[in-house]
């Protein structure tokens, strides 16, 4: 509870006071709920992503026509290429990879964070799980093949990516055009 009131006041003192400041303070609160309930219980419950898409889309269209848009996008982006991903993790490891919660939350962050962001967000939480997953079985502390839930590295990818995931954006394409 104190390191997210810390949060919010840092996200406060980052994007002050504004439909910005609740966008991204409400789906903080609601990745930490699910990142909770999906470590311990792994499983993403519908009904908070259900209750979350209304507001989402609420939000970004209170910023502007260009965040709609940009959300909407990246609805689509999250959810189907998460589904892709899973339907692959599925031919490809002849079990589940990824679980439907996860498709439907990587949609949702679509809509909160704009499809640039998003694929940032995706592809960080992927390295970082990848990265958590081979020091656990490498200290076996992770067997082989167990489940991993995603939500707990989603929500670490969302705080960077909120916080620094324009300036790695920029980095990154400075690094590749060269600019």
């Amino acid at each position: 509870e104190i390191v997210t009131a810390l949060i919010l006041c840092f996200m406060y003192g980052q994007f002050g006071h504004g439909i910005l400041f609740y966008k991204i303070s409400f789906m903080t609160l609601m990745m930490f709920t699910l990142a909770r309930i999906d470590y311990q219980f792994h499983i993403i419950p519908d009904r908070i992503i259900i209750f979350s898409f209304p507001l989402a889309f609420l939000f970004i269209g209170l910023q502007s026509i260009d965040h709609l848009v940009d959300g909407v996008i990246g609805f689509l982006v999250g959810g189907i290429g998460m589904f892709i991903v899973a339907v692959i993790g599925r031919l490809f490891y002849k079990k589940d990879a990824m679980g439907g919660g996860d498709i439907k939350l990587a949609a949702l962050l679509g809509v909160f964070l704009g499809w640039k962001v998003l694929l940032l967000t995706l592809f960080v939480a992927f390295l970082l799980m990848t990265v958590i997953g081979w020091i656990g079985i490498a200290i076996r502390k992770i067997r082989r093949g167990s489940e991993i839930p995603m939500a707990p590295f989603m929500t670490a990818s969302v705080l960077i990516c909120v916080f620094y995931g324009h300036e790695i954006l920029h980095w990154y394409f400075d690094l590749i055009i060269g600019h």
